[in-house]
């Protein structure tokens, strides 16, 4: 599980360990998921990063490591 990114001062943002991206009101309690583990699986994603205002989501996958000679 990732560490949560906090985007509002009652919002947090995290990866469950089902693999779901969800919005936590720590305020009201509310969740919101925003990304379903499926397309983490769909894409075999890696990493995940979501923007300030919540709309987008962008994904890592098939991250290969390049080597300097």
């Amino acid at each position: 599980m990732e560490l949560g990114k906090r985007y509002d001062y009652a919002e947090l943002v995290y990866r469950t360990r089902d693999g779901h991206v969800i919005k936590l009101n720590i305020v009201t309690n509310e969740t919101t998921v925003l990304l379903e583990n499926s397309t983490f699986v769909t894409f075999k994603a890696t990493k995940y990063s979501v923007s300030p205002d919540l709309r987008f989501v962008l994904l890592a996958y098939d991250v290969k490591q390049v080597h300097k000679l």
